[in-house]
This record gives C-alpha cells, structure tokens and sequence, in this order.
C-alpha cells in the first residue's frame, strides 16, 4: 500500500469521527495526520455508560395523560347477549344498555433531581470527553424511565422510607399490589414447570380468555428456564428438536401456548415472604438461623436460597438451606458487620429468596395516568456552583378489572448454579 492509498484511508476514517481540523498550516500528510503526535481525545475517549433502558414494556400498557391530579376514568363492560330472538313482523325493541362505572384515580409526585459541577465538566474536557453532559443527560433520562416501570409493578404504599428503594415505590400501588385481588393462585414454593402456562390459561375466566392481545408477564430466569425446557438438554437421551436448536442459537423467543411473553426486568426473582428468624445460633465467625418460620415446618428445603439481614447494620448474604432433623437451617459467612454477636432474632429477617410471581393479562387492562407532562428545570446554583436539573412526575397506576388478570405468585424458580 502506497502513501497516498494510506493517507486516502485515514481521511475515511477521520470522516467518519467527525475530524475536520487539520494539522498547523492546513496540510494533512503523512507526515502530519498524527496532529502533532496526539490525536483528538474526543475520538479515542468516551464515557462508559452502563445504564440500560429496562421500561420499553411499558409502551403496551393503556397509557393517559389528564390535567387534573386526580379525577376518574370511565370504564364500560359490555358482557351480556345483545341479540334476542324475534319473530315474523315482531316490532319488539332489544335495548341493551353497557355497563358502565367509573375507576379513580389520584396522581402522587415524584422528584428526581440531577446536579453536574463545573469540576465535573472541567475534568470531562480535559479527558477529551465529547458530550459529557448530554450523555450524562441521556443515562438519567434513561434511569428516571426505568424507575417509573419499578413503580408500575412494585410500588407499594405500605412501605417505610428506610431505602432508596422505598421511598421510590412507596406513593402507590402498582400492579405486583392491586393485582393480588384477581384470580390468585399462591404456589406456595412449588417449582416452575411448563404445566404451569396450562394452569394459568385455565383459571382465566372465559370472557378474556380468547383476547388475542393476552401476554405473559415474566423476569429473565423464568424465560431461561422456559427456553431451557425446549432443548431437552437435561434428559437422558439429550435428544434436541428443530425448535431446541433454535432456541440456543438464536434469540427467538418462543411463545408459550401461542401466547406472547413481556420480559420485565422489574418482576423480581426474590418475591418470596419474610419474617423474623426462629433462632440465631453464634458460631464465633458465623451465624446459623433457623428458617422453619419462612418454609414448610418439618419439610426438607435442602438446597433452597434463604437470604438474611442484620437490620441494624443493614448488611445481607443469600445462604443456601440445609436439613438437619426437622429443622431447615442456613449458616452465613460472615456475621453480617456485628463485633459482639445479637442472637435476638427479633432484630435479624429472613427472605425466601428464589420465587418469582407469573402474570397472564392484555397490559392495556392496566392504565398508567399522568397529570400534564413530565416537567423538568434547569438552573445554576452559584452557591455550589454547579447545574442543577430537577424533574417532577406525577402518575397514578389503575388495575380497573383486576379479573382480567391472572397471577401464580411464589413460584419457585431457582438461580442457575450448575449445567451439564
């Protein structure tokens, strides 16, 4: 390759970065397309962005904007035969008339708040990054979407204020709540299986059971195993089919029973219920609690994810149970951040930490309202010198005819640790 076919190869490549400045003089050569031994930061240097846009789910939901905080929705149900038999010159009238109701609702606001010193941006030039406050921008308008889909499944107004967590999910209801008044089934820890997608179509009621706009509603692991199941891997004959070999190699994403599956990254893999410990044992170096109080008394739970909090230090560990007697028991690590060991079990909880819920429903039967439009500000704060960007939403979440919803709750579904 001669100079000129090198040099021709860098302009494309330049071209393509947005690189228009030449070196001193106005000449590109080989002897100077290095700009002076450095090239431009902004061409080799960027931030890492690691936030990912988690809420795209939410664009199948029934979605309504409103002027007032808080008003109603009008909901009609029409259920009832509107035809009735009428014979030869029968004048008689057939009036049906739509059930109708109406559904509150009641927005709460939400803050988020975005501060960006001028220490941030100096240090962003001098790295060479291109963009800095828009692609800060850009991630923290991705994050506040992400949050806003956290509400619409988990919000809770039951909750405390002791997370960040919390005090994100704790203005309303979401649907994980209000669904719990629907068709309901508890699993109460039984293991996933494909038989489950079966039992759920059947306890739909038949009036929504043929709308070809139904969706399961699961996380990730749930999908995994789903897939998994296709493949036949785990069987003795580790025979494969057609669909099998789809499934690993490519990113299809086969429909359960025909019916479409959302992966919603929100729907926990650690829905399991919580309480209080039996007892704590100190061990010196590490704690053993007993866990009959979250599992099947008496019932070997070998091998299922326990995890345990030490609520004045806050810090946690996901044990693995194990069975002695009648006694389902997990043994920590650690002592969870104490120096002198509580054994007041009253102060420790203990989660049941691999169940999942499964929902079956049209997501346009849940409506997310917003009051107005998200509104947000910019200003600078010469007392800290820096960029301030405050955001306010405010949104309601309406579950109308929570007997459109099917939900399996506390479905066993374990982490993936071994494969053959």
């Amino acid at each position: 390759m001669d100079n000129q076919e090198l040099l021709a190869l860098f302009n494309q490549w330049a071209d393509k970065r947005g690189i228009v400045s030449k070196a001193e003089g106005g000449v590109l050569d080989l002897t100077t397309m290095n700009f002076g031994g450095l090239l431009p930061r902004d061409v080799v240097e960027d931030l890492i962005i690691l936030t990912r846009k988690q809420s795209d789910w939410l664009a199948t939901l029934d979605t309504k904007v409103r002027t007032q905080a808080a008003g109603t929705v009008p909901v009609f149900d029409l259920n009832e035969p509107v035809t009735e038999y009428v014979g030869e010159h029968d004048p008689t009238p057939i009036t049906t008339r739509p059930s109708s109701r109406v559904a509150p609702y009641s927005c709460k606001k939400f803050r988020s708040d975005l501060y960006i010193t001028t220490e941030d941006l100096r240090e962003a030039v001098a790295a060479g990054i291109p963009n800095f406050e828009q692609k800060l921008t850009e991630s923290w308008a991705i994050q506040l979407g992400n949050d806003v889909a956290d509400i619409v499944i988990n919000g809770d107004k039951t909750l405390g204020t002791l997370t960040r967590r919390n005090r994100l999910r704790r203005g309303i209801d979401g649907l994980a709540k209000q669904s719990d008044t629907g068709n309901i089934y508890n699993a109460l820890g039984q293991a996933w299986g494909q038989g489950i997608f079966a039992a759920m179509l059947d306890k739909m009621p038949d009036r929504f059971a043929n709308d070809p706009n139904l969706r399961w509603l699961f996380n990730r692991r749930l999908n995994i195993n789903w897939h998994a199941s296709l493949t036949n891997v785990s069987t003795t004959e580790r025979m494969r089919s057609g669909l099998g070999d789809q499934v690993i190699s490519t990113p299809i994403n086969v429909p359960p029973l025909g019916v479409s599956q959302l992966i919603v990254p929100q729907i926990s893999s650690n829905e399991g219920i919580s309480a209080a410990p039996d007892t704590i044992t100190d061990n010196t170096t590490y704690l053993t609690a007993r866990v009959n109080s979250i599992l099947v008394d008496t019932t070997d739970s070998t091998g299922r994810k326990v995890k345990i909090t030490y609520k004045p230090t806050g810090l946690s560990e996901v044990c693995t149970v194990v069975y002695t007697s009648t006694e389902n028991r997990i043994l920590t690590v650690g002592l969870l951040g104490q120096t002198t060991v509580d054994t007041t079990a009253a102060n420790y909880v203990v989660q049941i930490y691999d169940e999942t819920h499964l929902y079956l429903m049209n997501p346009k039967s849940l409506t997310l309202i917003y009051c107005s439009e998200w509104r947000s500000y910019r200003e600078f704060n010469k007392d800290y010198d820096r960029f301030e960007i405050t955001t306010y939403l405010e949104l309601d979440v309406l579950l109308p005819t929570a007997d459109a919803i099917v939900k399996f709750k506390r479905v066993l579904v374990a982490p993936i640790t071994s494969w053959s």
